[in-house]
């Protein structure tokens, strides 16, 4: 999880407090002082796409009823995104060695006013935009199938999300899988591995996946934490879902809770993948429409991240701190385009609240000109280090790990290492208007 960069360090000239100056949980010291991550070349995205074809839903969904896996990618509601979708296929098909997975990236092209469609849909009805990443060539060629069952099967914003599905699942590597791209053999109560046709596949995943989708509630393609719901029952059976609800929707400790227990059920050595709502995210990314106001520092370049609520802070502490009611699992989206240089997630208890832990789960983009902006406490993360990020696009979610009393968003800007300076840290200096 952590990688090492010896350029990239933080320093605090005073110590570093937490949530509301809490005499017991504001003990933290030196959390600046190590922030270690790897050298990104500008194909960092890339570093993802061959690390997790992870074990698909093989086994799993015998038990829970109904295999598959992922959580996806999706649209951009806007005419710049649809030009970087069709700058996207026509790279690809200028690139790529001719092949028919390649002619079907051309194809592709032909599906644009679709795309655009989606785009909109997915925009009105999730509050928003997602966009897929890092979707390989087969995959691209395969988009006129899946927005034809994605408009059967009557979820057509979702088309990103299925395609990030097959992604993890299979890359669209159809020869490889038998033409099981989307891994639902077993779901279609065939033995694990039968050749299925792409076709067939394809109607059959998305199926799946539009059912999930409405079990879990799905408000629209942004709406995160209910298509996590549905995907993790994608891997798992659909099963999971009502489980999940019954106990207050999909998180990573009741994903291993449940896969601990089917596994104990069946004489198995384990069950699904637990981690599988976040591989597949890899593909999928959310934005919003707007951001909160420019700061008052770095030539405006930051955004003010939760517009329409006030922040706090106090003597001593290095940044902001976000918090309103019901926040917990409200978005967080980056401050200023940038570069995720380290992140930090699955925090329990267990981990303390010592060093980098106090920030619990966490995120730090570096943005150039010596700027990092840092969000802390975080319920659970959408992005990876390495990955490159727009302003406005999702990073995480609100919550309350590390050394934190409450559901809040720490929210920290960096210059060359610094917090603050004059007594005052970056983050307040950036939006004095909106302190409470």
């Amino acid at each position: 999880m952590r990688t090492i960069d010896n350029n990239l360090s933080l320093r605090e000239e005073h110590s570093l407090n937490a949530w509301q100056n809490n005499p017991v949980t504001n003990s933290l010291r030196n959390q600046g002082a190590a922030i270690h991550t790897a050298e990104t070349s500008g194909a960092a995205l890339q570093t993802f796409q061959a690390a997790g074809q992870s074990a698909g839903s093989a086994g799993a969904s015998a038990a829970a009823n109904a295999a598959a896996p992922g959580v996806g990618a999706a649209i951009q509601a806007t005419e710049k995104a649809v030009e970087k979708i069709k700058d996207t296929i026509e790279n690809i098909a200028a690139s790529v060695p001719r092949s028919s997975s390649s002619w079907g990236a051309l194809a592709a092209l032909f599906l644009m006013p679709l795309l655009v469609i989606a785009v909109i849909a997915g925009a009105f009805r999730g509050g928003g935009s997602a966009k897929n990443v890092n979707l390989s060539a087969d995959v691209i060629a395969l988009m006129p199938q899946i927005s034809a069952a994605c408009q059967t099967h009557g979820i057509p914003e979702y088309a990103p999300l299925v395609a990030a599905v097959m992604m993890q699942e299979s890359g669209g590597r159809v020869d490889d899988v038998g033409g099981d791209v989307m891994q639902c053999a077993e779901g279609m109560g065939l033995p694990v591995g039968t050749p299925v046709s792409v076709e067939e596949s394809i109607n059959f995943g998305t199926g799946i996946i539009a059912r999930n989708l409405r079990e879990a509630g799905a408000a629209g393609p942004t709406d995160i934490p209910a298509i996590g719901l549905a995907l993790q029952g994608y891997n798992f059976g659909n099963g999971y879902i009502s489980w999940a609800l019954a106990r207050g929707g999909y998180s990573k400790e009741n994903a291993r809770e449940f896969s601990e227990w089917q596994a104990g059920l069946h004489g198995w050595s384990g069950y699904g993948d637990i981690d599988y709502v976040d591989h597949v995210l890899r593909y999928y990314q959310v934005s919003v429409g707007s951001m909160g106001d420019a700061s008052a520092i770095a030539d405006g370049r930051f955004a003010y991240p939760l517009p329409g609520h006030a922040w706090d802070t106090y003597p001593g502490h290095n940044g902001i701190d976000i918090s309103f009611p019901n926040c917990y699992g409200e978005p967080v989206y980056a401050v200023a385009a940038g570069t995720v240089r380290y992140t930090q997630d699955g925090w329990t208890p267990a981990h303390g609240v010592g060093g980098m832990w106090s920030f619990g789960n966490s995120v730090f983009i570096e943005h150039g000109d010596g700027w990092i902006s840092a969000y802390g406490h975080l319920s659970a993360l959408a992005v990876a280090s390495g990955e490159t990020v727009t302003q406005g696009q999702l990073i995480g979610y609100i919550g309350s790990t590390g050394n934190s009393t409450g559901p809040h968003l720490h929210l920290a800007l960096y210059h060359n290492g610094d917090a603050g300076i004059g007594g005052q840290n970056f983050a307040e200096l950036a939006w004095p208007q909106l302190s409470m």
